[in-house]
């Protein structure tokens, strides 16, 4: 027998929420194929911190000055791994050892707060942002494993709270209501519980640098948005191990259109690369089946409403990956709140003025 005498489903979830600054990323499922000898030796199989295609298209967007108040819920499920081909997995044989993951099943549940300023403070002639967000994530999975024979089926459950992701610097220009542009930079902090030696991460175990540049084109009184969100993602090394993380580009392109002046429409494409290696001694993957850069390409339909008051915004989204490699092809229906405390500050003052 080799010493990749097993082949463990390790499962995961994480979210890196993407609003205005904010990076989110959803890996519903992963597989760890590693030897028991160096168990405690070995990382998990990293997808990046970033998942494209999630936020609502207008989130990047500049606005008035002010605090605004973000609430995103997924639920998210996943049954389908994609080789290096992407093609669905089929059953093979390594080092003489044939394995096979039929129907994977995992579902799970994020919850993202999330608070965001925009100052009235010039920077470079535009004006200053920052912001901050969490995130907390439910998963549940179940998995039947072929290595050499059967093994048990394997289930469970994972939750609690992910990595902080805070956003120090930002600067949004804005060019008479026709076109808009901004600079972002994000840090995704490794406070999520993490150990190479658990089961039960939900932490990535490393820093990533996010530098983005979303711009928007205007039409017909800003009725009509197209935009564009290019994201360069830098990944530290894991914590205590030998492994660097390789770095990925995505890029995020779509329309959003009022229909009326409380209802809009929006149409999302999305797609990631990996763009370098990773590498070093614990990366485990290396030289296996389940190792090359990884894409992932999703689209997504959403709606929004203003629901009779200027201080609250709903929006329900689909999202969908259409092809993927070495990734799960995720499904994601999602709805979220956009709250904000100066408006509903301006009409209470309005109001109890008039009495």
């Amino acid at each position: 027998m080799s010493n990749y005498s097993y082949f463990y489903y390790y499962s995961l979830l994480k979210i890196e929420n993407q609003m205005n600054a904010f990076s989110k990323t959803l890996l519903i499922l992963l597989c760890q194929w590693f030897s028991l000898e160096t168990l405690a030796q070995v990382v998990p199989y990293q997808p990046g911190a970033y998942y494209p295609g999630l936020a609502n298209l207008r989130d990047f967007a500049a606005d008035a000055p002010g605090f605004y108040i973000f609430n995103y819920s997924y639920f998210a499920s996943s049954n389908g791994y994609f080789d290096r081909n992407g093609d669905e997995f089929t059953p093979t044989v390594v080092d003489g050892i044939p394995f096979d993951v039929p129907n994977p099943e995992v579902s799970g549940y994020i919850n993202v707060p999330s608070v965001v300023y925009l100052s009235n403070f010039k920077l470079l002639g535009g004006n200053y942002q920052a912001m901050i967000q969490a995130t907390y994530m439910h998963l549940d999975f179940d998995a039947v494993l072929v290595v050499g024979e059967p093994q048990p089926p394997l289930s469970g459950s994972v939750s609690g709270l992910g990595d902080l992701a805070v956003t120090p610097l930002g600067i949004a220009w804005s060019f008479n209501n026709t076109f808009d542009i901004s600079f972002l930079y994000t840090a995704v902090m490794p406070t999520g519980r993490y150990d190479t030696e658990a089961e039960d991460n939900i932490g990535q175990g490393y820093w990533t640098h996010q530098f983005q540049a979303p711009a928007y084109v205007y039409f017909n009184d800003k009725a009509t948005a197209i935009g564009i969100i290019p994201t360069l993602e830098l990944n530290g090394r894991v914590t205590d191990v030998d492994a660097q993380i390789g770095n990925r580009f995505s890029l995020e392109y779509g329309v959003g259109q009022y229909v009326t002046e409380w209802l809009e429409l929006e149409l999302v494409g999305s797609s990631s690369w990996q763009i370098s290696d990773d590498t070093g001694e614990t990366i485990w993957w290396q030289g296996t089946p389940f190792y090359s850069r990884d894409q992932r390409h999703s689209v997504a339909a959403g709606i929004g409403v203003w629901p009779g008051v200027d201080w609250l915004n709903a929006r329900v989204r689909y999202t969908t990956d259409y092809a993927a490699r070495q990734s799960f092809k995720v499904n994601i229906f999602s709805f979220s709140f956009l709250f904000l405390p100066g408006q509903l500050k301006k009409q209470f003052t309005e109001r109890t003025s008039s009495r």
